[in-house]
């Protein structure tokens, strides 16, 4: 029986396939469908066919499939509630769909999907609602303001590695991430 199942580079690959994959290994743990360039034949319809076949579902990493929505989040967090990590790049995800993954996975301990339309809303969410959550990606995702960084500095001293970055994001702001993820690494390579 296949458990893990990973395919980077071909942009040929097509929802057929990865439906007919899905079918045919139901019991798959991890999925990572990485594509440069950017493979436009996938679109929800695969993603929704996975989250509904694979239910034992624990690690999904996707990169460059544009075409992807909160629609295959919405599948993800009803279809796939052991989900441990997640990882959705340059897909034009909203608050709508990673709250999703917030409310109805709550083991997730990783959680990237940058370049994303998330919100300052989504970053609280993720850091309040998740208790296992150890990592956050948010880089690169243009809808993010300063409102979210008193969250952002709470989570660091509950082991809680976060990285955000955006046009609405001041240096300042910025500055003061970074300088206390540097000091809470600081302290973990110390082992104090």
């Amino acid at each position: 029986s296949c458990h893990d199942f990973s395919l980077a580079g071909t942009s040929s690959l097509t929802n057929t396939a990865i439906i007919a994959m899905a079918t045919q290994w139901a019991q798959l743990k991890s999925v990572i469908l990485s594509f440069m360039p950017p493979n436009t034949n996938i679109c929800d319809d695969a993603i929704v066919a996975l989250a509904g076949k694979c239910s034992g579902l624990r690690v999904l990493l996707i990169h460059g499939v544009p075409r992807l929505t909160d629609v295959s989040l919405l599948a993800i967090a009803n279809g796939c509630p052991d989900l441990r990590e997640i990882t959705m790049a340059d897909v034009r995800v909203t608050d709508a769909g990673v709250a999703a993954i917030a409310r109805h996975c709550p083991m997730v301990t990783v959680v990237r999907f940058p370049g994303s339309l998330v919100t300052d809303a989504t970053v609280i969410k993720l850091l309040n609602d998740l208790p296992a959550l150890r990592k956050v990606d948010l880089l690169n995702c243009d809808r993010l303001t300063d409102a979210s960084v008193p969250a952002v500095l709470a989570a660091r001293p509950r082991g809680v590695q976060v990285m955000v970055s955006g046009e609405g994001l001041s240096e300042e702001a910025l500055s003061s991430i970074n300088a206390v993820q540097l000091f809470y690494t600081t302290i973990e390579a110390l082992g104090t």
